[in-house]
């Protein structure tokens, strides 16, 4: 059948309706499955039938025991770990199913990883990737199940698409679907130890995570001038005290953390460098301060760009800024390597399988294959390009296309996950919201 790649028809209703992406050399990284050979009494053209061996020929040898014979159909080549033989069987089954429906429908926002058109070719599947934006995808299949029109099997939508659609009860339960033994457990072999529910996943039954992206350091963009800041200078910047030195004193630039998109930082800060760290910084390293507007990001850029400062931190909505002033030239870099306290991971790829899907079968198939071996060993081959800050959830897979910083950092043993200290990462928020107000009205620090 081939993998063909569709486009779903919105109904007439949608002309009149008027976030967040998906997350997420195409080769095969794992065997196809096997074909299936001609039956023996049915002879292939210009071949000697099975039972009369060919002149001068010798005649076939007998299939071997463990091998299927020829009016059998060969089963799915197995998903790659002995310890899976249990399910074996039921995974052939699924696959079966999963070719006799013939098609997967994926949400994706128009976000076409090429993991998609590889897991279809695998199976020999139809895939049909749904057009538009994630907003207007999820206006779609809300109309269109109001009507009573059921036309996607598996959501890969960004995270505030997907909570809507949760919110609106499309997905069912995902756990009871999966069959594979070390998706099931994740005592071992993955990067968390249990399974990833979304936050606003209350019932914990619906959303789950298949890949992690992970910062740098703590605060997930440090920037320093080239020219100003030396090779020693960058040595000896080996921890987040040692930029409370006096080296660094009046040579930071930092964003409004009382507000803005600066203080998405300020609660990581709060957490796990502590209270103390942030009053020195403000207190006594005479930082420069900007908003966080459109002029006073250009100005954060220029700061750093000028060598009117050594280092940025806190950048907020001026990351953008300084990656494109790198892009030009200037004289502005982002450290590279994660400093003594560790870093911090976060889930990305959400993934959600809808309820009355057309094709049920596909649907289960591909959010078992997705976080089986082959699959989170595809996404590093196949994904690393098209997603150069992500990879697998699995440790037991190999680095592949992955780039050498980030898999140094998924390997960092004080790698810290945002999701496993929910409760702490929400209080955090609560306390230093107020408190940083406050300090930045006692310090005059206001932009």
């Amino acid at each position: 059948m081939g993998s063909i790649r569709k486009i779903v028809i919105a109904f007439a209703a949608f002309a009149l309706l008027a976030g967040a992406c998906g997350d997420d050399s195409t080769e095969p990284v794992a065997d196809q499955p096997v074909a299936a050979e001609p039956a023996a009494d049915e002879p292939a053209p210009d071949e000697p039938a099975a039972d009369e061996p060919a002149a001068d020929e010798p005649a076939a040898a007998e299939p071997a025991a463990d091998e299927p014979t020829a009016d059998e159909p060969a089963a799915a080549e197995p998903i790659g770990n002995e310890s899976w033989s249990p399910v074996q069987a039921e995974w052939d089954a699924l696959v079966a199913a999963a070719q006799e429906e013939g098609e997967l429908i994926v949400l994706s926002g128009g976000t076409e990883l090429p993991i998609f058109d590889h897991f279809a070719e695998l199976f020999d599947l139809d895939l049909t990737i749904s057009p538009g934006g994630s907003s207007e995808v999820v206006s779609r299949v809300l109309l269109e199940r109001e009507q009573g029109i059921y036309d996607a099997d598996v959501s890969m939508l960004g995270p505030s698409s997907t909570r809507r659609l949760l919110a609106a009860g499309t997905f069912q339960p995902m756990e009871p679907l999966w069959i594979l033994p070390d998706v099931l457990d994740r005592s071992e072999g993955w990067l968390l130890d249990f399974i990833p529910w979304d936050a606003q996943d209350t019932e914990q039954q619906y959303v789950s995570y298949a890949v992690a992206q992970i910062a740098t350091n703590f605060m997930t963009q440090l920037w320093y001038n080239t020219e100003t800041v030396s090779q020693e200078d960058l040595d000896n910047l080996q921890s987040w005290d040692d930029m409370l030195d006096d080296r660094w004193r009046g040579r930071i630039v930092i964003g409004d953390l009382s507000a803005g998109s600066a203080a998405a930082d300020q609660a990581v800060a709060w957490l796990f460098l502590g209270q103390d760290w942030l009053e020195r910084l403000l207190r006594e390293m005479d930082v420069q301060v900007t908003g966080r507007g459109g002029t006073e990001i250009r100005e954060y850029c220029d700061i750093l760009a000028r060598g009117d400062a050594d280092i940025a931190t806190f950048a907020g909505d001026a990351g953008d800024c300084l990656a494109d002033a790198r892009d030009l030239s200037l004289p502005v870099d982002e450290i590279q390597y994660s400093f003594q306290e560790g870093t911090i991971g976060t889930l990305r790829s959400a993934m959600a399988v809808v309820d009355q899907a057309p094709h049920p079968n596909a649907a289960k198939l591909w959010v078992n294959w997705l976080l089986s071996k082959e699959g989170q060993t595809a996404w590093n081959e196949l994904n690393a390009e098209a997603e150069p800050q992500r990879l697998a959830l699995r440790t037991d897979v190999p680095q592949a296309n992955i780039a050498d910083a980030l898999w140094d950092r998924s390997r960092n043993p004080n790698l810290e996950f945002l999701e496993e200290n929910v409760q702490e990462v929400a209080q955090a928020i609560d306390e230093v919201g107020p408190w940083a107000v406050a300090i930045f009205q006692e310090l005059g620090l206001n932009p």
